[in-house]
């Protein structure tokens, strides 16, 4: 509904005359419209959009640097540092995205190839064309990259409220062809595909707690990746690269896929599965997240639900990462809801005691001997002190991550069960807690892990190579 200057006045008098009731969504109108619901005596609702007018800012600023110019047009050079940086706040490194919806509405899906941007010396950009790409296709806005970061993702999502993963492919696929420490990756288009999906899962393991396959703004603003992508100069070294972008953790996580993937699909079956980590994990929590994480709930990247599929790369980035660090929140959520047995959001005394029984039939198998469940369920209601004896909430946990950690291991894991139970609990509590409060900054579960395992790699094949 397309509302003119005079309906608008019509609407105010009639809100100061109390005939309606008017609310707007705050988080919307930074998106470029302002969602409105009338409500008038009758108690009925209706809602209209009312579009921002143009940013007088923005196009003043735009005025400025294009004044002068010859046939009022600015260099590629002038278009990444004077615009992209310097009025969007955004990373040159997305310049070329930017330039080819700016240019082409209907390809700018496309991937930026290292060759699109070859001749940028000659490439002239217009006022008018910057002009319309800020005010009438995005709606950008000044100073804020991650404001306009989500515009831009949300506009390669097909969307205006949200980021769904396929949004993500072309910047990261321009990031891969402009950055000096990936140019190797730009030959091998197979494995930069991977690395690029991996980032995608990472993202989304991360920021999409709530697993509904796509970002909103609250999810996306004030976090790393924002930083991340507004801050990444495209010359770091190889092992500046971090977070979603390390490559040793996509080195890792595509290694240890591949050696359970027996017929090079790219697809786990359930008896792949079981080999993980030589054969750690007991039946009951296989079983278990095969049922809840792969039957239950679509691939990352696909619309529909199919119960007979089987687990994909990114259920398993999701699962290693998950069973690698069990202190965050999003691996304990995911844990909690591999033991909710029945789904009533609580983890009860039999339910433990399901996937107890198990784990101290292995470990007695191996010679080890580890206390009686009721033992460790005592230590538990004195570590977790839930509201109610033996049975424990998601918040009990989330308040408890360290404790969590070592819970979870006892259930599922036979031999990071071992090691929560034998190791030094006292340098454990130095590293996870006692230090981090002093300053010093340790690396988590997940970080110790990849660095090991990949010069257990490096040395591997290494060692092949000699052969």
């Amino acid at each position: 509904m397309i509302l003119l200057e005079k309906d608008v006045q019509c609407l105010f008098f009639e809100f100061l005359s109390g005939k309606i009731n008017i609310s707007i969504n705050d988080e919307n109108s930074k998106l470029g419209n302002y969602n409105i619901k009338l409500t008038n005596d009758m108690k009925r609702e209706s809602s209209i959009v009312i579009k921002q007018p143009e940013n007088e800012d923005i196009v003043e600023k735009l005025k400025e640097i294009f004044q002068g110019k010859e046939n009022n047009c600015i260099s590629y050079d002038e278009w990444e540092i004077l615009i992209v940086e310097g009025l969007l706040g955004m990373n040159k490194l997305c310049s070329g995205t930017l330039y080819k919806i700016m240019n082409n509405e209907k390809d700018y899906e496309e991937l930026v190839s290292k060759n699109d941007l070859n001749n940028k010396c000659s490439i002239q950009i217009e006022y008018n064309k910057v002009k319309d790409l800020f005010c009438k296709k995005m709606n950008m806005v000044q100073n804020d990259g991650g404001l306009n970061y989500f515009k831009l993702l949300s506009k390669l999502s097909r969307s205006k409220d949200c980021i769904y993963p396929f949004g993500f492919k072309p910047i990261l696929n321009e990031i891969v062809n402009r950055h000096k420490a990936l140019k190797f990756l730009v030959k091998d288009e197979i494995f930069k595909e991977l690395y690029i999906e991996t980032i995608i899962s990472r993202i989304y393991y991360e920021l999409d707690i709530l697993e509904i396959r796509k970002l909103r703004f609250k999810d996306f603003k004030n976090t790393d990746l924002v930083d991340i992508l507004i801050n990444m100069k495209g010359n770091e070294s190889f092992d500046d690269l971090i977070n979603y972008f390390n490559y040793q953790h996509f080195y890792v996580l595509y290694s240890r896929f591949v050696e359970l993937d027996s017929d090079e699909d790219r697809y786990l079956t359930l008896d792949d599965f079981k080999k993980h980590d030589s054969g750690s994990l007991t039946m009951n929590a296989l079983t278990r997240i095969w049922e809840c994480n792969i039957c239950e709930k679509k691939e990352l990247f696909e619309d529909e639900l199919n119960r007979n599929r089987r687990m994909s790369y990114h259920d398993f980035i999701y699962f290693y990462i998950s069973d690698e660090d069990k202190t965050t929140e999003r691996s304990i959520r995911y844990w909690f809801e591999i033991i909710d047995f029945d789904c009533d959001g609580w983890i009860s005394f039999s339910e433990i005691d399901y996937f107890f029984r198990e784990q101290k039939s292995r470990c007695n198998d191996l010679n080890y001997f580890i206390p009686e469940l009721n033992n460790i369920s005592c230590m538990m209601n004195d570590l977790l002190m839930p509201g109610i004896q033996g049975r424990y909430r998601l918040d009990d946990f989330l308040r408890n991550k360290l404790i969590a950690g070592h819970f979870f291991n006892v259930l599922v894991n036979t031999k990071k069960c071992l090691t929560s139970m034998f190791m030094d609990a006292e340098l454990n509590s130095i590293q996870a807690v006692i230090l981090p409060k002093l300053g010093y900054k340790s690396p988590s579960p997940w970080e110790l892990h990849c660095q090991y395992q990949y010069q257990i790699i490096q040395d591997s094949r290494n060692d092949q190579n000699i052969e």
